[in-house]
């Protein structure tokens, strides 16, 4: 077995949980060369460069290749648990798609529309595909 010495220049990925107004934020900003994805609104007393508010999955997944392609280094998604919201809204609009406008399903837990926890199985498979696009930013060199 080879085993390796030094430093290992590749990129990282963290998160930074804590409860609100700890400077979980504030941290985030001696990052090397942050931008912040404001998902939630809560960044605005903090100086950083930043998107504006980000809404929805598609904002949210636009906003990502951008900061992929730009100059930099570090892309801070505030906050994880507004992210977990956007994810919620995908599932809820995707199984809302050509269902009467007079029955909206409005929840992960609706019987009628998910069987027995299969909304939020729903929800664990999206993040698992929000974090498999994270690592996959990471690899090409962005913390």
């Amino acid at each position: 077995m080879e085993i390796l010495k030094g430093k290992n220049p590749a990129a990282w990925v963290a998160t930074i949980y804590g409860v609100p107004a700890v400077g979980k934020s504030t941290l985030a900003t001696f990052a090397p060369k942050p931008v912040f994805l404001d998902c939630e609104g809560g960044i605005d007393r903090i100086d950083c460069e930043r998107t504006q508010r980000i809404n929805s999955w598609s904002q949210l997944y636009e906003a990502l290749g951008w900061a992929v392609g730009s100059d930099y280094q570090t892309i801070v998604i505030d906050s994880l648990s507004a992210v977990e919201e956007i994810l919620t809204k995908k599932i809820l609009d995707d199984a809302n798609k050509g269902r009467d406008a007079n029955y909206q399903i409005e929840s992960l837990s609706d019987k009628t529309a998910f069987a027995y926890g299969s909304g939020f199985e729903l929800l664990k498979a999206n993040w698992a595909l929000f974090a498999k696009l994270l690592f996959a930013i990471k690899d090409q060199g962005k913390n």
